[in-house]
């Protein structure tokens, strides 16, 4: 029997409240996907979610593998109308898909549009996308918009945030949720090229992250921006890994933002233990195996020579690991250390796989967690 099964999608990462918006005038985005199921139809998950402005889409397109463009539609019409913070699906349009073909869609919108949610990503290796038209940053901010989102680093599109394919093909879907270390893509993406080469036409892979959230906690306000990091992970883990339909794997990469954040913005109230952490995975491991699904735990990345790192905070990072090493509740981990660590087990990465920072994996520590998570993943499918 033929079900709709998402392809690819992203949580689309807000942008901080009770501030002016970004927006964009006269403006033109393609994205380039890569899809890996087989299918006789197509629909798009439609996003206007944050945003207290309607907006109206001049047209929407979707070409699959350069074949003839194809109206996308919602209720009929080529001229797409998302009311303030509406999420919905598409029409769906009739066309044949198959693994490996890329999925491109383009959109167009007159006047200005304020952005308020976005997808974002940080890795050309998947999907790229392509803009035309004015952008408009506020003026508060405007270094930290400008450097974003006019970077040719970060890729962001709005207005949608995934796809989904009608096939009678058995697949299984695997999440990827976490905070900025899974938005960015680099190792997600590298893993989903490593799972599609292997598994072509039966899985795809969702990216869940969302730069600088936090297990525990939703996001604090710090200067003049509230909301920038999302709701708690253990409040927002359900809808945003189920809520499109069946996941079969959960991979979580997460924490670090709890351990490091209270001291970063001076909310001293908001430290958490190492067993106030551990309550938040076990939350997690029971939704996701109430959903059926399973779920395995990344050790929280080793960060010191990150600003505002001590021994304290490393304290708590490595209880809560040992505890991830040893735990019976998930299906699994992947103990990240080894792999990405001064030494195999220091208290920093090494320094050819981080962004600069001490904090993020750059593009090839991505790579070596994708691969180390591959390698061990196998047995699951």
């Amino acid at each position: 029997m033929s079900e709709w099964k998402t392809t690819w999608s992203y949580v689309k990462r807000p942008l901080a409240t009770g501030m002016p918006r970004m927006a964009v005038a006269d403006h033109r985005q393609t994205a380039v996907i890569r899809n890996n199921l087989s299918g006789d139809a197509v629909r798009i998950l439609l996003s206007n979610a944050g945003n207290k402005t309607p907006v109206d889409f001049d047209f929407m397109e979707l070409t699959v593998s350069g074949r003839t463009p194809m109206n996308v539609t919602l209720n009929g019409s080529p001229k797409i109308h998302l009311d303030a913070n509406a999420e919905c699906q598409s029409d769906e349009i009739t066309v044949a898909v198959k693994p490996g073909e890329p999925i491109t869609i383009s959109t167009g919108v007159s006047g200005s549009f304020p952005v308020v949610d976005s997808v974002t990503n940080y890795s050309q290796w998947l999907n790229n996308v392509t803009r035309e038209g004015r952008l408009t940053y506020p003026l508060i901010g405007r270094k930290i918009f400008s450097e974003t989102y006019g970077s040719d680093d970060c890729m962001w599109l709005y207005g949608f945030r995934g796809i989904q394919v009608r096939t009678d093909e058995k697949t299984k879907t695997v999440a990827a949720f976490g905070d900025s270390i899974t938005h960015m893509s680099h190792w997600t993406v590298p893993l989903t090229e490593f799972l599609y080469e292997k598994y072509p036409g039966t899985v795809a892979v969702k990216n869940c992250g969302i730069g600088g959230n936090r297990l525990l906690r939703d996001s604090s306000r710090f200067l003049f921006i509230k909301g920038l990091f999302g709701p708690a992970g253990t409040d927002r883990f359900e809808s945003d890994v189920f809520g499109e339909g069946h996941t079969d794997t959960v991979l979580v990469m997460e924490g670090v933002n709890d351990i490091a954040h209270p001291v970063e913005f001076k909310k001293p109230g908001e430290v958490p233990t190492a067993e106030d952490l551990i309550r938040g995975f076990e939350k997690l491991a029971d939704i996701a195996h109430r959903r059926g699904a399973k779920i395995y735990l990344c050790t929280i990345l080793p960060f010191g020579g990150y600003k505002v790192w001590n021994d304290g905070l490393e304290n708590t990072r490595r209880q809560v690991n040992d505890w991830i090493r040893t735990d019976s509740c998930t299906d699994g981990h992947f103990d990240l250390d080894p792999v990405i660590s001064e030494g195999g087990k220091g208290v920093r990465i090494d320094g050819r796989y981080h962004a600069g920072d001490h904090l993020h994996p750059n593009a090839e520590g991505g790579k070596k967690i994708a691969e180390y998570i591959d390698g061990r993943l196998n047995e699951t499918f």
